[in-house]
This record gives structure tokens, C-alpha cells and sequence, in this order.
């Protein structure tokens, strides 16, 4: 059996080697809570941009302004807060579509309109698309929806879910739950 002492010993050495890790490890390591990652920056910002893309032709081939635009470092896409945006036939302002905000994938190639999108015919026939997102493909003159759309055309009203639209021909198709009115003149 072990007497008092040395009882007394063994404590006394067993909280003399916890006191000690514990010092050591308080030493050694980052006293303070660890940081949050900074939060992801743009590369770039620009205020009150207007851009002008060109075709292989070198016409026009689309235009956008906007009040903010914000580059992405991931995926080199841009975000833009009120984009309007125009587009060009043989040069000429064709359509014109304005929204809440926008995104242009990195290529240029995708521009999808968010909120509240309106696309509209410049020339000929008047057609006005109203939408919440609309989804352009500049090079080919296609756009598309998932969303809940109206077409207005000379007194005629369609509404639709979801659409598929080729504005150089200017055929529009709406996807799904169709329904016309016509008020006329």
C-alpha cells in the first residue's frame, strides 16, 4: 500500500505534468478564434459602362449598358445591375430588352436578363415580350425561357409558360399553358 506521502507525491507530479501540457499547448498555438476567409472580390468593377460587341463582319452585333457591372474571379462572368441592352441586324438596332439585372457568361456568348425583363421589336411589327428571365444567345439571335411569359403584338395578348424565340426570323413560341386574347382596335 502506498502511504500518504507519497499519495501526496503522485498528485502533485500528475498536476505538475497536466499544468505543463497545458501551458506548452497555450504557448505553442494561436490563442485567438480563427479568421473567416475573406470574402471573394471581383477583379473588377466599372460604374455607368456602356459596351459595344462586333461581329466577325465587324458590324455591331450587340450593345449593353448599365448603371454597375462586376466581374467574376471564378468564372470570369459578369453580373450587371439594370442592364439595357440592344440588338443588331446588318448593323441596325433590331431589338432592345432592358431588366432588373443580367449576367454575361465569360465568352460573351449568354446573356441571361433577370427581373423585369422586356424585349422589344425596333423595326417592323410591333412585338413586346415581358417576362422575369430571359436567356439570349447573341451569335445566333435565339432566346429562351422557363419562366411565365407574355407576348403583346397589334391588340393581341399571349401568356405562356416557359418560351423559345428566334429573333432573326422572328418566330416565337410559347412552351406551355397558352392562352390568347385579342382586343381589337
Amino acid at each position: 500500500m502506498l502511504s500518504t506521502r507519497k499519495r501526496w507525491a503522485i498528485v502533485i507530479l500528475l498536476l505538475a505534468a497536466g499544468s505543463s501540457f497545458w501551458a506548452a499547448r497555450w504557448l505553442a498555438g494561436d490563442r485567438r478564434a480563427p479568421s473567416p476567409p475573406p470574402a471573394a472580390r471581383s477583379d473588377y468593377s466599372l460604374q455607368t459602362f456602356d459596351l459595344l460587341v462586333m461581329n466577325g463582319q465587324g458590324l455591331p452585333s450587340f450593345r449593353v449598358e448599365a448603371p454597375y457591372l462586376e466581374k467574376s474571379p471564378h468564372d470570369e462572368s459578369m453580373s450587371i445591375t439594370e442592364p439595357r441592352m440592344w440588338l443588331f441586324e446588318a448593323g441596325d438596332p433590331s431589338w432592345k430588352a432592358r431588366a432588373d439585372s443580367g449576367w454575361i457568361r465569360a465568352d460573351g456568348e449568354e446573356i441571361v436578363l433577370t427581373g423585369a425583363v422586356q424585349l422589344e421589336q425596333m423595326s417592323g411589327d410591333s412585338l413586346r415580350v415581358q417576362t422575369n428571365e430571359l436567356t439570349f444567345y447573341p451569335e445566333t439571335r435565339l432566346a429562351g425561357s422557363q419562366a411565365p411569359v407574355q407576348l403583346h403584338r397589334d391588340g393581341m395578348r399571349m401568356d405562356g409558360l416557359g418560351l423559345d424565340a428566334d429573333l432573326k426570323t422572328r418566330r416565337f413560341e410559347l412552351l406551355s399553358q397558352v392562352r390568347a386574347h385579342y382586343d381589337p382596335k
